[in-house]
């Protein structure tokens, strides 16, 4: 069966936002400062994605939008981003550069977060 199918495997996992979890977690630097360190990069990453969109468009004078981080409720971090193109998009190539360029100016970004996180642990 597969792990997704499983229910009850995160059944343990409820509590974990209890009002005394919450409350260490802001309490302590160290916690606080992990969590710092993780949402920064996460979003530097995603933003990267973003913009590496953005300038394809920009290059191809395609004209779109900045990206825009879609907000989560209860402080939970982001949904994730978009841009929206604004024109249609002319050609296979262009379609095909535009679209690779988000992952790989993310993949760009990632990497000194990459090997920081080996270098520390």
């Amino acid at each position: 069966m597969f792990l997704w199918a499983r229910v009850d495997v995160f059944t343990d996992l409820q509590p974990v936002l209890t009002p005394t979890v919450v409350t260490r977690v802001w309490t302590d630097p160290a916690l606080l400062s992990a969590g710092l360190a993780f949402a920064t990069s996460a979003l530097l990453i995603l933003l990267a994605h973003e913009l590496g969109h953005y300038i394809a468009c920009r290059l191809y004078r395609l004209p779109s939008t900045v990206p825009y981080f879609l907000p989560v409720p209860f402080n939970f971090g982001t949904f994730g981003a978009f841009i929206r193109i604004r024109a249609p998009i002319r050609s296979r190539a262009e379609l095909f550069d535009v679209g690779i360029a988000g992952p790989l100016a993310g993949f760009v970004m990632l990497i000194p977060f990459l090997l920081y996180g080996v270098w520390r642990s």
